[in-house]
């Protein structure tokens, strides 16, 4: 059929206007929509304050009060009232100093001049602190006031105050200033129980990266107990991914309570800049050093009297634990130390301090120590299948003598064989062991007393299943499979029957002991 100029012209013009009202449609549904801000209605009201919240600031005159957008309302989880507690207590530190380190701390933040940075000679740097008492007392990091000539303090408000050292602690990398003046007006972070800190839990990080003036960066607790970073001598850290930067050593990490859980201190980075691994000294940790600061000037360790190790699965179930059991394996008491008097045997494997639950030895080193002689603490402690608590009152710990010979105990050995020829006896090999009973001239070359019993080991055969074990030509075998053992045919006897985990031994080298497994 053929249509004729009007009729295509009629359908022409009704295409037309159905694509013009569809791409009406289309715009009209599709297009975001702007609208100006209302003034807001005499009876709006505003959203309720948490408990921590500051006082609104009043309205300049002539002008209401703006409420919260929609889009603001409907946000979850904000953070502002706990920030807005918390920035007051949270300071900058700028220290003139003679640097110690020639190649600085990952956290000082040296000044510019308008040619670029300066030469190794830093006179300044940039570092955090928190304010724990209203009278002044500011916690910080020792490597940030380490060898400063001159401390100033930099409040929220804008006021910079003078400082000066009351004590610091190289070993945990503490330092306690007090701000000098009087009627500061001066507000206090509140103390959180660091032990109750969980993988996962909410944390803000607060401090003054790059000098650029207070800052906020919110994360995760990554893990907790964390050692062997190899920051500092006694290591017990919080692991955040909360983005801290060079100027951030000494800041706060706050929950979402708003209390201060730890003392931001390192970050493992290859460039210096945040790669989402922090590190904080705990709250926990915090608190008695403070407190032996305060009163002493110096840190008085605590001490339990137990040699520890860390304690791993096939060790657990040779040592017949429950189960997944975790903690930290004591391999041995000293006499009469405060572990000894609390009845702690080789064996107990420690589970919590405090509350605080142990990941490793070194976290359990860095516990006693910080907690100060004189405190009682409350240990949780497996002993086989039974869990116990006790309570120990700490002493302070001993000073140090001279530790094991450098060079290890083959040269030791090698000399004293020299200075007195050793009567070994006859040997028996077992798993590659090639062990001695004890006699008077063995004795006296590794310095055991008259009633340790046990068989000494001359010899590892390599290649053998004792080359694994970790135990060494003049270690003493004092116990195999959880028993005494005092001569090579009892060895023998308890390894060919061994579970197939392996013999659980404890060796004695030099003045320690340690447990291991022979397969």
């Amino acid at each position: 059929m053929r249509l004729g100029p009007l009729s295509i012209g009629i359908l022409f013009g009704l295409n037309l206007l159905l694509s013009v009202s569809a791409a009406a449609f289309y715009v009209h549904v599709i297009a975001p929509q702007f609208e100006h801000p209302k003034k807001p209605e005499p009876s709006a009201v505003h959203p309720p304050l948490s408990s921590h919240s500051p006082i609104p600031p009043a309205s300049p005159p002539g002008l209401s009060p703006q409420p919260p957008s929609n889009q603001a309302q409907l946000l979850p989880g904000s953070l502002a009232d706990i920030v807005a507690q918390v920035l007051p207590s949270v300071v900058n530190i700028r220290s003139a100093y003679a640097p110690q380190n020639p190649f600085g701390s990952p956290y000082d933040l040296p000044y510019s001049t308008p040619f670029g940075r300066r030469g190794p000679a830093l006179p300044e740097s940039l570092g955090s602190g928190v304010i724990i008492s209203e009278d002044g007392l500011v916690v910080t990091n020792h490597h940030v006031i380490h060898g400063a000539r001159r401390i100033r303090v930099s409040l929220s408000d804008g006021r910079e105050i003078p400082a000066r050292i009351i004590g610091s602690d190289e070993d945990t990398d503490m330092a306690l200033l007090r701000l000098e003046g009087t009627n500061l007006q001066l507000k206090a972070i509140p103390f959180g129980d660091s032990s109750q800190l969980r993988q996962g839990d909410i944390v803000l990080a607060i401090g003054n990266p790059f000098g650029v003036g207070q800052t906020v960066t919110m994360g995760i607790v990554s893990a907790v107990g964390r050692a062997n970073i190899g920051i500092t001598d006694l290591e017990d850290f919080i692991q955040t991914d909360a983005a801290i930067n060079p100027g951030n050593s000494g800041g706060a990490l706050v929950s979402t309570k708003g209390e201060l859980v730890g003392i931001n201190t390192a970050i493992l980075s290859r460039t210096g800049g945040n790669h989402g691994i922090g590190f904080a000294i705990p709250s926990n940790m915090v608190a008695p050093i403070v407190r032996s600061l305060l009163e002493k000037g110096k840190v008085i360790r605590g001490w339990l009297g137990v040699s520890i190790q860390d304690l791993n699965a096939d060790l657990a179930m040779a040592l017949h634990l429950p189960q997944g059991q975790q903690g930290v394996l004591v391999n041995g008491v000293e006499p009469d130390s405060p572990a000894a008097r609390a009845g702690l045997k080789a064996g107990d494997v420690i589970e919590q301090v405090d509350g605080e639950r142990l990941q490793s030895s070194s976290q359990l080193r860095a516990v006693i120590a910080s907690r100060g002689a004189g405190t009682q603490v409350k240990i949780v402690y497996v002993r086989g299948k039974e869990r116990r608590e006790i309570e120990v009152r700490l002493a302070e710990r001993p000073q140090l003598g001279p530790g094991p010979w450098p060079w290890g105990g083959a040269l030791r050995r090698y000399w004293g064989a020299r200075q007195a020829p050793l009567n070994l006896g006859p040997g028996v090999e077992v798993g590659g062991l090639v062990v001695h009973e004890l006699n008077e001239s063995i004795r006296s070359l590794v310095g055991l007393p008259p009633s340790m019993k046990g068989v000494f080991v001359s010899e590892v055969i390599p290649g053998s299943p004792a080359s694994a074990s970790g135990i060494e030509a003049g270690d003493v075998i004092i116990e195999a499979g959880r028993e005494p053992v005092e001569n090579p045919r009892e060895l023998l006897e308890r390894y060919a029957r061994k579970p197939p985990e392996g013999l659980s031994l404890l060796v004695r080298r030099n003045t320690g002991t340690f447990y291991t497994l022979l397969r």
